[in-house]
This record gives C-alpha cells, structure tokens and sequence, in this order.
C-alpha cells in the first residue's frame, strides 16, 4: 500500500480540501464551481468569496461532500485565468458567424450541420411526435451550494422536472446512420454531445419551447450537435441557429403524422416561428445524420407515457403507486400534487395513446 503524502491545504469559506497524491479520481460533489478538469491539466476552484484558487499540475479528488479524501498532488497558485481548447473553437465560430452581415458563412453554418448534427428519423416523428410528453426543462432541479439536487421530482403540474439529462440520454442505444460521415456511420452516440433545442423562443411570446412539455421532447425541436456547436445554437437569431431551424423545418414539417396525433403535431408547429428558408439555399437531406430507431424504443417511449398516465389515475383514486414511476422521486412526489393538476396531466397524455 502506497504511503499517503499530505501537501498544502486550501481553504475556502465553502470547504476545505486537502492536497496529497495522485490517485486517479475525480472531483464531483465540491461546492464552488469547477473547471479544466483533466490528464496534465490544472483544477481551478472557483469561490466568490475568495477569488479563484488553482492547483497544479492535474489534481485527483473524491467527494468532499461526502467526507472523503479530496485532492491529488500539486501547488497551489491564486488568481490566475485559464482558458479551455475547445472553448477557442467555439468564440472561433462565434465571431465568425457574427460578423457576417452578408451572410457569407451561410454555407459553412450548414455544412458544419450537416457534417455533425444528428436528428431523429421522419418515420419516428410520424408515429410519434412527442417523445416524453411529461418532461419539462427545469434548470432549477439540480441542486449544489447547500440546495437539494430536485432532479426528476414532479413540479405542480405533475411534469417531471429535467435538467435536460433525461433527454439528452434517449438515443443513447441507438445507431447512427450517416451516409457521408464513415467516422459516425454504424456507431453510437458518446460523450461531448448535447440534445439542442432547435427553437428557443416560441411564436406566442410566452415560456421557452423547452419548457412547455409539448415542445420539450417535440422531435423537430431536438437535435444532437457537438457541446461546442450546441452553444452557438443559443445565440437567438444568428446563423447557426437560424440554419437549425431552417433544416429542421425542411425535413419534419410537411411529413404526414398519424391522424391520431396529427393535431398533437399541428398544435406544436403553431407554436414554432417559421424560419427564413430563403437564407438556406439549396439543401437536401440525402446526407444528413441519422439515429435509427428501433421498435423497442418506440415501445418503450409509449409504455412510459402510459405508466404516467397510470400512476396520475392511481393518485386521483386514492391509491399510491405501486410501482416505480419513472424515477424514486417522481414516484414519491406525485401524491403531493394538486388533483385538478393531474387530471390536467392525464387528460394531456391521453392525447399520446398508441393506435
């Protein structure tokens, strides 16, 4: 057994970590917030009440807030910025989109696209355009610096509340099909990408797309894209997301949807604005990425809706859930919401009933 070498301690008003040898472990429950993570590179620790504290070189911790041994190896130096590789490609892309009045890059904003977004099939969306009805967004649920992580618990609607985990896991078992991309055709999707929210605002002018359980999981508004891309698809209005949405609309919106869910799509779509396909030129689909769906996960997306809509009934009979509904927390916090709240719940996935 490897003798414990104890370095330098630093303190802050949120935790104190210990420094001693490299073991390879990480880092995940610390209060202030983390950054530059990784083999050979530094840990910085951000507090507001301190400044920010770094230690090098790469530093290896466990939980802090569970009590156990924090960080590995290193010296500690105070105040000094750092900046991330990748966050260089994407002010990169940023600035270049930016300063494009003309809209030259136009073509390169689709060709990225193109080149690394991956999106649900058509077929999927005809059978069913609503992926996880009972999701919404909720940034909020996830907790850290003294409040409870609220993950995946039922807000006062009876929606399950996400951090967008849960949806951005969906394709996680599926393939991939791209043509003109060898390096993702007939794999599976890994780390570094994130489910993108294709509209942000919506036509009415009221929540986000992403926090209305109608357009959360509506498959025209998702797509998976690169982390650094996904972040240029926030800049409201600009090209990349101005493309998104261009293309998302090209490929789903005239697409026949079962006639038992078509006015679920048509409700969804009026709450879309309409993109400027003039900006998009000549564009086709042929090449674009796509997850392969299977049965079973078009089965298993059917069978959680019903299991919701199963569990609300249970509640407004009296009864409490017999078994796991989605998560533990759901599961425990669906009696405690309002009775007129879930009967609004049930009667919203009814409209999700498999044909």
């Amino acid at each position: 057994m490897s003798r414990r070498t104890v370095l330098p301690t630093v303190s802050t008003r949120c935790s104190t970590v210990t420094i001693d040898r490299n073991d390879g472990s990480f880092l995940r429950d610390w209060n202030p917030r983390l950054s530059g993570i990784g083999p050979g590179t530094g840990l910085r620790l951000q507090d507001p009440s301190q400044g920010t504290l770094s230690i090098y070189p790469h530093t290896c911790c466990t939980s802090v807030a569970r009590g156990e041994s924090a960080c590995k190896g290193g010296v500690v130096a105070a105040n000094h910025k750092v900046i991330h590789g990748d966050d260089l490609i994407y002010r990169f892309l940023r600035d270049l989109f930016a300063n494009d009045p003309d809209r030259r890059f136009g073509a390169v904003a689709r060709s990225l696209i193109a080149a690394t977004a991956i999106w649900f099939p058509v077929n999927l969306y005809s059978t069913l355009p609503v992926l996880a009805p009972f999701v919404v967004r909720d940034t909020s649920a996830r907790g850290g610096r003294g409040k409870p992580d609220e993950w995946s618990s039922p807000d006062s609607r009876g929606y399950l509340r996400d951090d967008n985990s849960m949806i951005k896991g969906l394709p996680r078992s599926l393939d991939i099909r791209a043509p003109a991309q060898p390096h993702l055709n007939g794999r599976r999707m890994g780390t570094e990408f994130v489910a993108a929210h294709v509209w942000r605002v919506t036509a009415d002018g009221g929540p986000l797309a992403s926090r209305r359980p109608l357009l959360n999981s509506f498959v025209p508004n998702l797509v998976w894209v690169p982390s650094q891309i996904a972040k240029l698809t926030d800049l409201e209005r600009q090209v990349v997301q101005r493309t998104l949405q261009g293309m998302s609309w090209l490929l789903y919106h005239d697409v026949d949807v079962h006639s038992s869910m078509a006015d679920v799509a048509k409700e969804a779509w009026a709450l879309l604005p309409p993109p400027d396909l003039a900006y998009m030129g000549d564009v086709t689909s042929v090449d674009w990425n796509f997850f392969i769906h299977t049965d079973r996960f078009l089965t298993t997306r059917f069978q959680r809706i019903d299991l919701v809509r199963a569990a609300a009934t249970e509640v407004l009979q009296g009864i409490t859930p017999s078994t796991k509904v989605i998560s533990t927390r759901y599961t425990e916090g669906l009696p405690g919401v309002d009775h007129d709240a879930l009967r609004d719940l049930r009667r919203f996935l009814n409209r999700f009933s498999r044909a």
